[in-house]
């Protein structure tokens, strides 16, 4: 009877943290892009298939140094046959898509890029906020709310061959919002408040949900994407950075 009170006392810990967080996504990679935070199904993500110009994604044991794996020990592959096959997950239209127009929020993830090829999708999103590789290792963010495309850490940027951790922040109705690269915040600047939009779709891995664009397809390795209701703080975009598989808090 005692350690069944303690189970629960540590269940009502565990999920007034999380709440405390506000972490309204979460996905890890062992075979699917299910949605751990939340236990609609509607949220969870669907993997490209074989078929005309797609290929499956592949579920290795790559994950960053020094994981915590409690949570997450498998990285989701794509790219597998870059330039010619298409591989991706499509979270669709649902509820993880309502995250932008008059919020704030943060995404946070880890990605390891076999080669560091330009314009390639990290998280995607049209009319969004879109995430993309550039040739030097930098970050680019690109969307019909942004005027022009913006970059950053164009030097000491993504290494190919190793993870790295990106976090996007963003305060609509503020108009501004942070990225962050390995723990290294820069500060960006929409044109207007207001000016964000919800995507018609959220893709991780490419900007097409079909073959049809070969081009933006990211050759590499996706690892625990976290979605929060809030701007991450430096404090918790330093921890994640630091400590793999773990939450803000």
């Amino acid at each position: 009877m005692k350690f069944q009170k303690w189970m629960m006392v540590c269940m009502v810990a565990g999920l007034a943290l999380s709440a405390q967080a506000g972490l309204t996504h979460r996905y890890d990679f062992e075979s699917d892009a299910n949605d751990f935070a939340e236990a609609a199904t509607a949220r969870d993500g669907t993997l490209s298939a074989n078929g005309s110009g797609t290929e499956e994604p592949d579920f290795t044991t790559d994950i960053p140094t020094n994981a915590i794996t409690s949570f997450a020990s498998k990285s989701i592959k794509l790219g597998m046959s870059v330039g010619t096959n298409a591989s991706f997950v499509n979270f669709g239209s649902g509820a993880q898509t309502k995250i932008y127009d008059g919020k704030s929020g943060s995404v946070a993830y880890w990605f390891k890029p076999n080669q560091v090829l330009n314009g390639r999708e990290l998280l995607s999103n049209i009319s969004g906020l879109r995430n993309l590789t550039l040739n030097s290792g930098g970050l680019r963010l690109a969307g019909s709310a942004l005027g022009s495309n913006q970059d950053f850490f164009t030097t000491g940027g993504a290494v190919a061959g190793t993870w790295n951790h990106l976090v996007l922040t963003w305060d609509d109705s503020a108009g501004q919002g942070t990225i962050a690269l390995n723990g290294v915040t820069a500060t960006y600047v929409q044109t207007a408040a207001g000016s964000l939009v919800d995507p018609s779709r959220l893709m991780l891995g490419n900007f097409s949900n079909n073959g049809s664009q070969l081009g933006t397809q990211f050759d590499g390795y996706f690892y625990d994407l976290q979605i929060y209701d809030h701007e991450l703080t430096a404090s918790e975009i330093a921890k994640l950075a630091a400590y793999p598989g773990l939450m803000a808090d």
